[in-house]
């Protein structure tokens, strides 16, 4: 009786095992591609901020030739506008360079040939 119930708590050990093991190379990939995400995210956010601070630095040198005869409240629509243009443009970029990336190097494992 004890080697049978052994036997069989084995084997849900091996079977449990490898699912765990296919699990965890999709849970990798998945954290791979949100970490890639992440950066993506923070790369726009560098961008944006670099971007803003040069064009008000325009706008406090001179309001009238930069702000293009737009008021402020069109400026700051603008500025929502491409703000979440940069937002999903980032986090897009992200994704799939963090989907690209992994085939590249987990699955065809083409390590320093063209990525390309």
């Amino acid at each position: 009786m004890r080697a049978e119930a052994c036997r069989l708590h084995q084997g849900c050990h091996a079977f449990s095992l490898s699912r765990a093991l296919r699990y965890n190379k999709q849970v990798k990939r998945n954290i791979y591609v949100a970490l890639f995400t992440l950066l993506g995210l923070l790369c726009q956010f560098l961008a944006h901020a670099i971007a803003e601070m040069g064009y008000i630095t325009l706008l406090d040198l001179n309001y009238a030739r930069w702000s293009f005869g737009f008021s402020f409240g069109t400026l700051l629509v603008i500025h929502h506008v491409i703000s979440l243009a940069l937002l999903l443009l980032g986090v897009g970029l992200g994704y799939h360079f963090g989907k690209r990336f992994w085939q590249v190097l987990y699955v065809e494992e083409r390590y320093g040939r063209p990525f390309f």
